[in-house]
């Protein structure tokens, strides 16, 4: 019992850290971008005979003006700017990125820490060990989902792995737009296509894990439970994506 309370204190210290993370790290990459945008141009010379203090309003910005560009890094992509294209290159930095990012330890973190609370699968039991075993594992987990899903399948069906924020309308229309970007994705030219990458990333993922869960873990309703919350947990990080300011998950 002692143990088992050491835990779940374990995972609520997780839960609480994790939240607070997510707050920091949300306004300073909304500093950033708001940093990274462009400088307002110098005012245009005035005609002769007509002086600053006697100008109408400012002209108004050029509505045709290109966009700038996205960091090259950013999973989500505001509407306020566009993203160049991802070569096969780009794309695995762009996956490494991903996996090494502080952020990605979050989920992790918060997965590891219900696991230990509920003794949900991987059965690696309630101890004090279990919570790093399911941590390992949930890291394991996730950078094979990053992997098929944002690189190596990207390349292979020249799909766009990035998240591109509708960002206007009710908040009905932003809600089903961000839930259904798990099926519906980008080519690299930018048209529609049925999002393979993500769902078969993370169909192959999934099966990946009686690699390394224990024995208790290694069956088919294990692997077809991870595939189902995976492909809900993407469709719950799409939400913040669109609804959240910055540019971090």
């Amino acid at each position: 019992m002692h143990c088992c309370r050491l835990s779940r204190r374990l995972w609520l210290c997780s839960f609480s850290i994790s939240l607070l993370l997510c707050a920091a790290i949300a306004g300073a990459q909304e500093t950033t971008a708001k940093e990274a945008l462009p400088s307002t141009l110098p005012d245009a010379p005035l005609p002769q005979g007509v002086s600053a203090s006697s100008s109408a309003t400012p002209a108004a910005a050029d509505p045709a003006a290109p966009l700038p560009y996205a960091h090259f890094y950013w999973r989500t992509i505001p509407p306020e700017y566009r993203a160049r294209p991802l070569t096969a290159s780009g794309k695995m930095k762009f996956v490494l990125h991903e996996m090494i990012s502080p952020v990605d330890l979050v989920p992790a973190g918060v997965s590891a820490g219900w696991g230990v609370y509920f003794n949900t699968n991987p059965k690696y039991g309630p101890d004090d060990d279990a919570f790093g075993q399911r941590l390992a594992a949930a890291a394991t987990r996730q950078t094979s989902f990053r992997l098929f899903s944002d690189g190596l399948l990207p390349i292979a069906l020249r799909e766009d792995p990035r998240y591109y924020r509708l960002g206007h309308g009710s908040v009905w229309r932003r809600t089903g737009y961000a839930l259904t970007r798990v099926f519906v994705g980008r080519t690299d030219s930018g048209a529609m296509t049925p999002n393979y990458s993500a769902i078969m990333g993370r169909a192959m993922g999934a099966a990946l894990t009686p690699a390394y869960y224990p024995g208790a873990s290694r069956n088919a309703g294990v692997v077809w439970t991870t595939f189902g919350t995976a492909v809900a947990g993407e469709m719950g990080l799409d939400f913040l994506r669109e609804f959240l300011p910055g540019t971090f998950f």
